[in-house]
């Protein structure tokens, strides 16, 4: 599944970040999660190498140390490839953080931010929204969702249901029909034997999700 999508034209981030070399993008997460910067102050989203010297030099430092290690655990103060990009600002010349508000926009920080709609297009704080990360969203059933909220207590609000959330899954299907993913079982079989696998292996979290408001359907 697609983690990111653009809701707007991402030339606000190309002039902000001007002649920078390297840009890597924050977490900015709300005083209540800091804890989750044991996994990485910046997250691994946007992430920009010029083509000069110094961008690649630290792309190959980056991938020296991805080879070397690489893990979906914390040790020591390395995290999978995100732990790494702490270091670039102290190695490196021309590094850029991503300032912009709309940009990488996710279930850990929007609680950061008033969302309002303003000619159609969605606006975080007075910035529009560039692009949203779907981090945790999961597919129980064809029509049932968890968006991932739960995980960081955050509150799953009907303008982000509807705005951000209902779009996205509506593209995701609208791709999957085009590329003719769709299920051949008879049409006969009955919802329940087709999804109970699905739903019982993932009950608590379905759980959860159902509990904290996290979950939302697509017809």
């Amino acid at each position: 599944m697609l983690t990111f999508i653009f809701f707007s034209d991402p030339e606000p981030i190309f002039e902000e970040i001007g002649n920078s070399s390297i840009v890597i993008t924050p977490h900015r997460f709300p005083p209540r999660l800091k804890h989750f910067e044991k996994f990485g102050v910046y997250n691994v989203s946007w992430l920009s190498f010029r083509k000069d010297e110094n961008g690649l030099k630290c792309l190959r430092w980056y991938r020296e140390r991805c080879n070397e290690w690489c893990y979906d655990r914390v040790e020591d103060d390395k995290f999978a490839d995100q732990k790494y990009l702490e270091k670039f600002e102290l190695l490196f010349e021309k590094v850029h953080v991503i300032q912009h508000k709309g940009a990488n926009v996710a279930p850990w920080n929007i609680e950061n931010y008033k969302l309002t709609i303003m000619d159609s297009k969605i606006y975080v704080d007075n910035q529009p929204l560039i692009f949203y990360h779907f981090h945790g969203l999961r597919k129980f059933t064809s029509f049932l969702y968890d968006s991932g909220f739960a995980a960081y207590g955050s509150k799953f609000t009907r303008i982000i249901r509807n705005n951000i959330y209902l779009p996205y899954v509506r593209e995701l299907k609208r791709i999957e029909e085009n590329l003719n993913f769709r299920s051949k079982e008879p049409l006969g079989r009955s919802i329940l034997s087709k999804y109970f696998p699905s739903i019982l292996a993932n009950l608590p979290r379905l759980i959860r999700a159902l509990y904290s408001n996290s979950y939302f359907f697509y017809p």
